[in-house]
């Protein structure tokens, strides 16, 4: 028997059509002898040759289309786990920025308590010069 690769398309699919078929089958049954019955036989062994070959390309889809969505899953997880390290590395930057914040406003404080120290002893200073000189 011929290879179908090499009979048919590779796209388009053959249907033989029932009137043969039934010719076939009425010939085959009704003694016209070997030739009927090996028509029959050719065209059976060929839709099985044709569907296995169908059925085939089908599974070799299905696989590619599943390694593809396991290609899909394991890159959305990367980014979500991605997307997770960005979000605890910006937490990590604000508590960093808090701190840093926090140190500065202790130092404007202080220094805001020494000038204020500064101003009250300069201005007892004047009144005490006023005063008693």
């Amino acid at each position: 028997m011929p290879d179908v690769k090499n009979n048919f398309k590779s796209e388009t699919m053959i249907m033989v059509p029932r009137s043969i078929l039934y010719k076939t089958l009425k010939d085959a049954f009704a003694g016209r002898g070997e030739e009927s019955i090996e028509e029959l036989a050719d065209i059976l062994y060929t839709n099985i040759q044709h569907q296995s070959y169908y059925d085939k390309r089908l599974e070799e889809n299905s696989l590619k289309i599943d390694q593809q969505h396991q290609d899909i899953v394991f890159a959305v997880n990367s980014m979500k786990e991605g997307f997770q390290r960005a979000d605890k590395r910006f937490d990590d930057l604000i508590h960093q920025m808090d701190k840093r914040f926090a140190q500065v406003d202790k130092r404007f404080t202080f220094q805001t308590w020494l000038i204020g120290i500064g101003f009250v002893s300069i201005n007892t200073l004047v009144v005490i010069l006023k005063l008693f000189g």
